[in-house]
């Protein structure tokens, strides 16, 4: 017995809804219109300190790096910031590190650095993952803005 195809609304109506879905997924993805792209991060505090490191292990930053997010004037809460932190060039004792913001688009973040002397950079990036992974983590991930601060760590 071969099945017949109803030439009804029905196969019609689903052929719209599907249109539909498919236009409005297609438009809510358009990077230039997303709010999330004219993010900006603004240094609140804790640039430009000189920190007295510790010969034999990790030296906290004596200021905590506080920074603001906002879209166009909105404070974004929530918003994943990745703090890496450079000395000499190099990679930093850990990290990177993640922050979230706060309900006021704010993140006070407490910093480490390693036991070797010269110029340290912190660079603060606020990420958003565009795709989800399958099973788990983010297949596609964007960088909205940068933030650049630095440091000298001394003996």
């Amino acid at each position: 017995m071969r099945p017949t195809l109803s030439h009804t609304g029905t196969g019609r109506r689903t052929a719209l809804i599907m249109a539909l879905t498919l236009l409005g997924v297609s438009s809510a993805c358009s990077g230039s219109t997303e709010p999330d792209a004219w993010a900006t991060l603004t240094l609140v505090s804790g640039d430009n300190q000189t920190v007295t490191i510790d010969p034999v292990g990790l030296t906290a930053i004596h200021q905590p790096v506080v920074v603001h997010l906002d879209s166009l004037g909105t404070p974004i809460a929530a918003g994943e910031l990745r703090v890496a932190v450079h000395m000499n060039g190099m990679p930093g004792p850990n990290g990177p590190y993640a922050f979230t913001t706060g309900s006021d688009g704010t993140a006070s973040m407490q910093l480490v650095v390693s036991n070797i002397p010269g110029p340290v950079r912190i660079e603060v990036s606020f990420v958003r993952c565009l795709r989800p992974g399958i099973f788990y983590g983010c297949d596609q991930e964007r960088t909205f803005a940068t933030l650049s601060l630095h440091a000298v760590a001394v003996r």
